[in-house]
């Protein structure tokens, strides 16, 4: 029983490791691309304000993509529905 245990672990350790990369890779972004070229100190203060309310967004819709995950196969394939409709993948 424990090696069954053990086996569907390690299977689903590698499926979550494949889907993990998938995402990874389907994230990368050119920050380069998108340098602001900002002299004036207020524009940038209010740039940095709406990054990190972008960041904040992201942090939550990544905290309910994990949780998700934890219901197992029906949870991530809802995730990665939701992460398509919202434009994440």
């Amino acid at each position: 029983m424990r090696k069954l245990g053990r086996k569907a672990r390690e299977r689903t350790d590698v499926q979550l490791a494949e889907r993990e990369q998938a995402v990874l890779q389907a994230t990368e972004f050119d920050w380069e691309a998108i340098r602001p070229e900002l002299s004036d100190p207020d524009e940038q203060q209010l740039l940095m304000e709406a990054v990190e309310a972008a960041t904040a967004r992201n942090e939550s819709v990544g905290q309910v993509v994990e949780r998700l995950e934890h219901l197992g196969e029906k949870g991530i394939r809802v995730a990665e529905f939701l992460a398509l409709r919202l434009g994440r993948l």
